[in-house]
């Protein structure tokens, strides 16, 4: 159940419907589309806009129920990352200019996490702790001084293009090469 709840809040987070009363303005709206087309439409599709008014109406009860909000289904994977050298060869201007926000994001943080990083917000943590073991909680910076280098540089592109830190949605990391989709992850719930 919070596997199919969790794909839901990541479809609304997807169409940029991420809260609850989004989502029931939603079903409103839809529900008055319905009734002002009700005698133009066949039978199939008035069933099909009940159905799916209805998964919205779930969802939007789970969400307030549970206090429930979308995981992330993207996370970082070791196997691509944006770049391999980054703790020991000095980034250029070149070679990051053309990145887009979320993958500059990914850059940055990429070298926090190959420095055993622990990450404590929510979309670092989601983003980059889902298959490390372990973290270090004494870490607070790069490893080594190109990395900490690179970190400045990287840094001063963001805040150059005007970029979001982290990204406001999850959709941004589906443009980030590095990034993996994992569907088997339950959503968030308040402690």
């Amino acid at each position: 159940m919070d596997l199919i709840m969790n794909g839901l809040l990541n479809m609304f987070e997807f169409l940029g419907v991420e809260h609850a009363n989004q989502i029931i303005i939603f079903i409103m709206i839809m529900a008055f589309g319905l009734m002002y087309k009700i005698g133009e439409m066949s039978k199939w599709i008035v069933g099909s806009f009940l159905i799916i008014m209805g998964i919205s109406l779930a969802t939007a009860l789970y969400q307030i129920t549970f206090d429930a909000r979308a995981q992330c289904v993207y996370a970082y994977d070791d196997a691509k990352p944006v770049f391999s050298n980054s703790m020991t060869r000095k980034l250029q201007w070149d070679d990051i200019r053309e990145l887009n926000c979320p993958t500059l994001w990914v850059a940055r943080n990429e070298i926090y996490h190959k420095s055993n990083y622990c990450f404590f917000t929510p979309k670092g943590y989601a983003y980059f702790e889902s298959g490390q073991k372990t973290c270090n909680f004494k870490v607070e910076t790069a490893s080594s001084q190109i990395g900490r280098d690179n970190i400045k540089l990287i840094g001063s592109l963001e805040r150059r293009k005007g970029c979001r830190s982290p990204p406001s949605s999850c959709r941004a990391f589906s443009r980030v090469p590095a990034s993996k989709l994992i569907l088997s992850r339950p959503p968030l719930k308040a402690q």
